[in-house]
């Protein structure tokens, strides 16, 4: 390493922010993901216009299942918003692998 710059700040209440405090990063993951998506459909392992129960069966329920990937790619799957609140747990490796976020969008209901 060169050089860390790296600094601490705390608020009136005493609550600090560090380098050793996780924190929310919003937007960081679009670029990486639709660069993964593009070589995946350029591999032919996914196709845009396809359904997404083609790859993930139980997403179709609570009328979700007339949604193509290229409808969510786009942002116009009707799917702006979850109706149940995610516990940030759930986020977790161990969580994540038991399905956690996913059971969540599995279940939540579609108004398209």
């Amino acid at each position: 390493m060169v050089v860390d710059l790296c600094g601490k700040i705390s608020n009136e209440k005493g609550n600090e922010f560090g380098p050793d405090k996780m924190t929310t990063v919003m937007s960081s993951g679009k670029s990486v993901a639709s660069i993964l998506m593009a070589l995946m459909v350029d591999c032919g392992f996914l196709d845009l216009n396809e359904k997404v129960t083609k790859y993930w069966p139980e997403f179709g329920k609570n009328y979700k299942g007339h949604i193509s990937v290229a409808d969510v790619m786009r942002h116009a799957a009707g799917l702006h918003r979850l109706h149940k609140t995610l516990e940030k747990e759930w986020i977790y490796p161990i969580n994540l692998k038991k399905n956690k976020v996913g059971k969540v969008i599995e279940d939540d209901i579609s108004f398209k």
